[in-house]
């Protein structure tokens, strides 16, 4: 992990978490996530979500809550070949030109 010291995070990023997360509630962690230590090490966050009566797995929780969350993130990224900020690789399916968002699966 030491060439991964200090590195920010350079992506558009929505961070979605449990209130009932055990993580969350690590001393100083919730802090940390609401009050502007996270937006520093990560300057491309977008928006916190925090889940009320979910613990670790949101995702499993709620499911299509999430879904939604995730589907209006990419809305809002506008990946097209006119958005100048979004990705400008694209190809061919069918004929119809797609983004390539195959480096957003690690999101």
């Amino acid at each position: 992990m030491a060439p991964w010291i200090g590195v920010k995070i350079q992506v558009p990023v929505k961070f979605i978490i449990g209130d009932q997360d055990i993580n969350y509630h690590l001393p100083g962690l919730k802090e940390y996530i609401l009050n502007g230590g996270f937006k520093k090490d990560v300057p491309r966050l977008e928006e916190v979500v925090v889940m009320g009566g979910v613990a670790h797995f949101p995702n499993q929780a709620r499911p299509e809550e999430v879904s939604e969350h995730i589907f209006n993130f990419f809305q809002k990224l506008q990946f097209s070949t006119n958005n100048p900020k979004a990705n400008s690789t694209t190809s061919s399916l069918n004929g119809n030109r797609v983004s390539d968002l195959a480096h957003l699966h690690a999101l």
